[in-house]
């Protein structure tokens, strides 16, 4: 039942509306009191559906509106039009339909599979034939339940852009079909993937005149096909239209297009996009700031690449194997063999492993800088890291021998013409040859096998479908019962060629802990202990997290604890995650315990460590020690910010000592940390409460002249320092500006 307030503004307005039906439609009438308003109105709604909407019993399946038959004893009346925004009648309106419409929960295993074959045999025509009369006969004596994701399927095989095109514009004649941005989204990749950017002009230019809008993604695709065809001008001008037309970018348009200026040497402009990313409020992620060093470490700013680097983890923004291998590569050319064997040291640390790629750019830039021979053992110790058949074949891919060529060769016409692509059967659909990603799009094969039968079982085996941990992590998202998840879990692991990693174990004991499956946790735990499954820090971070917020510490403090048997050290994260568990649990003696075992360990607490912490003490009614322990902050790198002096102002102003609280918020601003609209808020009550009038007037009248609303994210120091370093670098006037400026004061 609704609550009171929700239920007298539901009368009021079904009163209002079932008075303008009484209006319009004067025969109607009730059968009863308090129907009066309910049964008027939607009577009112099936006679007017142009008013705004119509109930979802008017609607037939395909959304279509229901005629009621007039009869001799209630006849048709004429529609009155009246002057209702369908705003105001928003509950009624249709509900918007699903973006994959066909390929509901409903659809059986074998339906889709019969639409993803149809699909495969509509890109093997086209591959053989093109697009021409005979293949269209062909195509439509297949006779396909056309739908955007089954177009989607036929445009994720290799096409010839010419067939692919064809075959986009026969479509908009079927009846019942509209193409949407996604189909036209994937034509744009059959072009961009031969680098025929006027083909790519041509689809915008059809787009616009079917009506079908743009969108970040789409912007963000052509930019980058534009960019892949080293077409700076177009993407360029694709930016300029992004913007005019007041669609805002997101963090990968701005990192692809800083990285196609950073291949193009202007440096510059890197600098002028990044400026407009923070001023936007766009955060970067790992992938802008590996570009961002890479620019740096290429324009001869190796020092503030450096930097930039030191400070990820604490921009949460972990280094991934790319980040090493940009850095690594400009150690190399320089001939810094120390800064060199630090960041594979560190790398293996970060439990990063290097590839063939990383180890012949390296190679090739020692061999530069003359210090091939020198950096022996180094180019040993990598190459002891990578398999050799990858290592092969990332050789084969850097310098090709001549009998693949050959092949290759052979694979043409005699006529020297493009490659004639084999035709791909069914089971072999999810490895497409030129393809980066599969053929099947698991995120609406997830959506039907939401729960785990034998007949879903038998179904999949009778599909001959390939299973990698990528499609096991996708379908275990989208299950919905637990139960069936872990039945799932323990059916793909016997299926012939596939093995769980450590992310599948990851997903299906996160499951199973939310939902207080413990004992399964416990069970899932050992059988990947006992497996030769190399388990991440960010497995064990992950799981330790998902017991935390389960409600189990004895469980998660088994597992932390665990982890020195496994050799996987405990980082900053760890630690945290354990202390907040016990701090929520009112353990606060061994929160401090596992704090002194932190420090004891060489682990460096981070602000929000000494968050918990702080706030853990305050509650125990130690504010002594909780002061002492902000102060100790410096000692250990870690400066207070504005959490940090909040939390502590908080517990001071809970427990009276309102003088003191005023103390520590006139130090804070001291010490350059602004306080936020929390931070005031407290003091103000704090002051009021006290009937200390003079200062809560004087913090009142500095409350008033900030905008909170400009603060939407509080930036951290490093944030702050980073930004600074990046665009002193790039841009030199600011680093002028800021030398003048220091100069002056």
């Amino acid at each position: 039942m609704r609550p009171s307030w929700r239920r007298a503004r539901w009368h009021r307005y079904c009163e209002f509306h079932s008075s303008a039906a009484a209006a319009a439609a004067p025969s109607t009438t009730a059968k009863n009191g308090k129907g009066s308003h309910y049964g008027s109105f939607f009577q009112f709604l099936r006679q007017h559906p142009q008013v705004g909407g119509l109930a979802p019993a008017d609607r037939n399946g395909n959304g279509a509106v229901e005629e009621e038959p007039s009869t001799s004893e209630s006849p048709a009346e004429e529609e009155t039009p009246l002057n209702i925004q369908a705003g105001n009648l928003h509950m009624y309106r249709p509900s918007r339909p699903p973006r994959w419409e066909p390929f509901k929960s409903r659809d059986t295993i074998g339906s889709f599979f019969s639409k993803m074959e149809a699909a495969i045999e509509v890109g093997n025509v086209l591959r053989e034939m093109g697009w021409n009369e005979d293949s269209q006969v062909k195509v439509e004596k297949l006779k396909v339940p056309w739908n955007p994701l089954v177009v989607l399927q036929v445009l994720r095989q290799p096409l010839e852009p010419d067939a692919a095109w064809g075959f986009f514009q026969w479509l908009k004649g079927v009846e019942g079909y509209r193409h949407t941005e996604h189909t036209y989204n994937s034509l744009i990749e059959v072009f961009g993937r031969v680098k025929d950017v006027t083909g790519i002009q041509k689809v915008l230019d059809d787009m616009s005149a079917y009506g079908c809008g743009m969108n970040v993604v789409l912007f963000t695709t052509v930019i980058h096909w534009y960019s892949r065809a080293d077409d700076i001008d177009r993407a360029v001008e694709m930016w300029n239209q992004m913007l005019k037309v007041g669609c805002l970018p997101n963090v990968v348009t701005y990192t692809m297009l800083m990285s196609l200026l950073t291949k193009l040497k202007r440096f510059r402009q890197v600098g002028e996009i990044f400026k407009d990313m923070v001023s936007a409020g766009c955060r970067p992620n790992v992938r802008t700031y590996t570009v961002l060093i890479q620019c740096l470490a290429s324009s001869g700013n190796l020092d503030a690449a450096l930097l930039v680097f030191e400070k990820l983890d604490s921009l949460k923004a972990s280094p991934t194997a790319a980040t090493f291998r940009v850095l690594m590569d400009s150690a190399a050319s320089a001939g810094d063999l120390e800064l060199l064997k630090g960041l594979f040291e560190g790398m293996k640390k970060a439990n990063q492993k290097p590839n063939g790629k990383m180890y012949f750019t390296v190679m090739d830039s020692l061999k530069k800088a003359g210090k091939l021979t020198e950096a022996a053992p180094l180019l040993e110790a990598m190459e002891s890291m990578i398999e050799a058949d990858q290592l092969y074949a990332d050789f084969q891919a850097k310098t090709p021998d001549q009998e693949s060529t050959k092949e290759e060769d052979d694979r043409r016409g005699s006529s020297g013409g493009e490659t004639k692509e084999r035709s791909v059967p069914l089971q072999d659909m999810e490895v497409m040859e030129g393809l980066d990603r599969p053929l099947v799009d698991m995120k609406a094969f997830s959506t039907i096998i939401y729960r785990w039968t034998p007949e879903t079982a038998a179904a999949l085996e009778a599909a001959n479908f390939r299973w990698d941990p990528w499609k096991v992590l996708r379908v275990l998202m989208g299950m919905r019962d637990v139960t069936a998840a872990l039945r799932f879990f323990y059916w793909v692991e016997k299926q012939p060629g596939y093995k769980h990693d450590s992310f599948v174990y990851t997903k299906m004991i996160s499951l199973l802990g939310r939902h207080h499956h413990f004992s399964q946790v416990e069970e899932l735990l050992m059988k990947l202990q006992s497996s030769d499954i190399e388990v991440s820090i960010v497995t064990m971070n992950s799981i330790i997290f998902t017991l935390s917020v389960s409600h189990n510490p004895d469980l998660a403090m088994k597992i932390f604890y665990w982890m020195k048997d496994l050799k996987v050290k405990p980082n900053t994260r760890t630690y945290t995650t354990v202390i907040d568990m016990l701090v929520k649990m009112r353990h606060f003696d061994r929160a401090m315990a596992i704090y002194q075992e932190m420090l004891d360990a060489g682990c460096k607490p981070d602000a929000h460590t000494y968050t918990v912490l702080i706030q853990s003490l305050g509650r125990e009614g130690k504010i002594d020690a909780a002061e002492h322990l902000l102060e100790k902050m410096p000692l250990n790198g870690c400066k207070p910010n504005v959490v940090n002096y909040t939390s502590l102002i908080n517990s001071l102003i809970h427990y009276g000592r309102v003088s003191h609280a005023l103390a520590v918020f006139k130090r804070m601003q001291d010490e350059g940390v602004m306080p936020n609209s929390i931070t005031y808020s407290l003091m103000s009550k704090g002051l009021k409460r006290a009937n200390m009038l003079h200062d809560l007037v004087e913090v009142e009248k500095k409350m008033a002249t900030i905008d909170f609303w400009k603060q939407q994210r509080v930036k951290s120091e490093d944030e702050t320092l980073v930004n600074e370093t990046i665009l002193k670098a790039l841009l030199p006037e600011l680093k002028r500006e800021s030398q003048d400026q220091r100069q002056t004061e």
